[in-house]
């Protein structure tokens, strides 16, 4: 079953440890904080689960901002997909084809127009959001060794 989170506080470990098994070395509670948590310009971030018989599966979140479109009066709200996972024994069920749906549903129900992902070109997660309509910018991944950051 696909929902939304409505207590982020208490689903942030769980969502955290999944991101993190998915992702090694993706963050802590501050990483975790300063990406769902703050409310730059938009409504706060929603956090959609996978879960199965208790168990988180996978997840994805929604982040919202404002943003200017060729043409348009007035900045619109843009819901952006980002940190999503699936954990590895969870793979190959369509669940993420289900969290995306899902989370461009609630995008849409928070009155955005435009949905967006950012993902490396041909990489198997863009092509599951472009299949859902997602406008995907070209991005890739950028590493540094860490220090004592979130």
């Amino acid at each position: 079953m696909i929902r939304t989170v409505t207590d982020v506080p208490a689903m942030a470990d769980a969502f955290l440890e999944g991101l993190n098994a998915c992702f090694p070395g993706w963050g802590r509670k501050t990483k975790f904080d300063w990406w769902f948590r703050r409310e730059p310009g938009g409504p706060p971030a929603d956090l959609l689960v996978a879960e199965e018989e208790g168990s988180l599966l996978a997840g994805s979140a929604v982040l919202y901002r404002r943003a200017w479109r060729p043409g348009a009066e007035e900045a619109e709200l843009v819901g952006c997909i980002t940190g999503s996972w699936t954990l590895p024994a969870a793979r190959q069920r369509g669940l993420f084809k289900g969290v995306i749906e899902a989370t461009r549903r609630r995008a849409a129900a928070r009155g955005c127009r435009v949905f967006v992902g950012f993902g490396r070109r041909g990489n198997v997660s863009s092509k599951a959001l472009a299949a859902a309509g997602a406008t995907i910018i070209d991005t890739a991944y950028l590493t540094a060794p860490a220090a004592g950051g979130p």
